[in-house]
């Protein structure tokens, strides 16, 4: 018989006391090892207390998270409070399925990290779980990073991140594995935007913060995610040559950022294309100061807005491949050779797996454009693809150009888009859309235009959920 071994789940929660009594239901409805339920909650969070105390049960107590207020700190802080030999690693937004403790236990002998999987794209690869449990055992012994004895989480990192380094770490060790069965669903915290959730708006006030840290950290244990995957493979190039569109408005540290990711990432060869488009005085001067290699700088006498851009930038281009990027991106390692191998045959458009706002996601097949997406975050296409089909309708000023197309290649050409998980960037969320829409109050009128001549071109109306 199989004896049964008893495991704290950790639940950091911040003003979300409304998820607390459907959560414990939830998990006592579908655990069969023995179990208690930790609520981590902040300090000034009284309504939260009070509802873990209104559950009236011993399986479920709170604790008050130490500083600085973090996810992180409240994982940390759950497991320096706790005594069960088995830790789970959750969180308020997510529902647990029948069999999620009892398919892990057989691995808790063997592994020091257990993964559950998860409704998140990403966790198709059976290399990434957002949440998971780890052994006390293994974080006493080795810890669940590198540099801090005795803590599951870096106390670098904030609330992002955080979980790719502690796996990571636990590849290299060969401690990580997948709980095949062992199935959690994420109620999309990432929504919570449109509700003014405190959780969302948090994990986005450390957003940068916490990519920074782990770009900054991440070469102590292993490479970007997706490497992992193709690990000791010989990587196959294409020939021909590489231009890179790159639209620039303000958000300087995020332009730095981007060409100092493509600097260090990029394999092959490139010309590098920048458009301003009438950027602040900084941003301009910086541009124009730049030294790199094959590089054109194009300046703007007023604002064009993207598509513009993608079209003049592509007319310059001499590469026989044109990938067009964001500024405000990072790229994982070969990003560049990885799509440039997917563009053959009917495959027109190349995309890389993104993580943005906080998920990790293909995007792709979105009901907004009739199953048909590409997101113009960072994508890539051969030019001689592009001069077949004209480049970018003009009258799509900002947005809904690259679902045009999506919808084009598809419907019009017979052809075919690849999702490249080889290929990663972490995209930091539309700042210079941002940025224009504070200053002018714009961006929504400007939206609304696009969608009308996107349903001109289409048939398609566009519209954006409303989550």
């Amino acid at each position: 018989m199989v004896s049964k071994i008893m495991i704290a789940i950790l639940i950091p929660t911040y003003k979300r006391e409304y998820r607390i009594k459907q959560l414990f239901e939830n998990i006592q409805n579908t655990t069969t090892l023995p179990f208690t339920v930790y609520f981590i909650v902040e300090p000034d969070d009284v309504a939260s207390m009070a509802a873990v105390v209104d559950l009236k049960t011993p399986r479920a107590i709170f604790i008050h998270n130490e500083d600085p207020h973090t996810y992180v700190s409240a994982i940390n802080t759950g497991y320096k409070k706790t005594f069960e030999p088995i830790i789970y690693c959750g969180a308020d937004d997510i529902v647990f399925y029948d069999g999620w403790d009892t398919n892990a236990q057989k691995y808790f002998d063997k592994y020091g990290f257990v993964g559950t999987v998860d409704s998140w794209t990403i966790s198709q690869t059976k290399l990434h779980a957002s949440h998971f449990f780890v052994t006390r055992k293994y974080i006493n012994e080795q810890s669940g990073v590198e540099d801090e004895p005795g803590v599951i989480y870096s106390s670098h990192y904030h609330h992002l991140q955080c979980d790719i380094e502690t796996e990571q770490t636990a590849m290299k060790r060969k401690q990580f594995v997948i709980s095949p069965r062992s199935r959690v669903e994420h109620n999309h915290w990432f929504v919570g935007s449109a509700k003014k959730d405190a959780t969302y708006e948090r994990a986005m006030e450390c957003q940068l913060h916490d990519m920074n840290i782990y770009e900054g950290r991440r070469k102590r244990f292993e490479q970007y995610l997706f490497e992992r995957l193709f690990h000791g493979q010989i990587i196959k190039t294409r020939p021909g040559k590489l231009s890179i569109v790159l639209p620039s408005y303000n958000q300087l540290s995020f332009l730095k950022q981007t060409i100092d990711s493509l600097k260090e990432n990029t394999h092959n060869p490139y010309q590098l294309i920048i458009v301003d488009d009438v950027s602040d005085p900084e941003t301009t001067e910086w541009i124009k100061r730049l030294v790199h290699q094959d590089c054109i700088k194009i300046f703007n006498d007023k604002q064009q807005f993207i598509t513009y851009n993608w079209n003049l930038g592509a007319q310059e281009a001499t590469g026989d491949y044109i990938a067009f990027l964001n500024n405000d991106i990072t790229l994982s390692k070969f990003w560049d050779v990885y799509l440039m191998n997917a563009l053959q045959g009917d495959v027109w458009v190349a995309n890389p797996y993104q993580r943005d706002y906080g998920c990790m996601m293909p995007y792709g097949k979105s009901l907004r454009t009739g199953s048909i997406d590409i997101r113009g975050s960072a994508f890539m296409m051969k030019k001689e693809t592009l001069k077949k089909m004209g480049y970018f309708p003009p009258q799509l000023r900002h947005w809904y150009s690259d679902w045009w197309l999506g919808w084009a290649i598809i419907t019009q050409y017979k052809k075919t888009t690849a999702w490249v998980p080889e290929a990663l960037i972490h995209h930091y969320g539309s700042q210079s859309s941002n940025e224009f829409d504070r200053r002018t109050g714009r961006l929504r009128e400007i939206i609304e235009a696009d969608r009308k001549e996107f349903q001109k071109i289409t048939g398609l109306n566009g519209y954006l959920p409303t989550a």
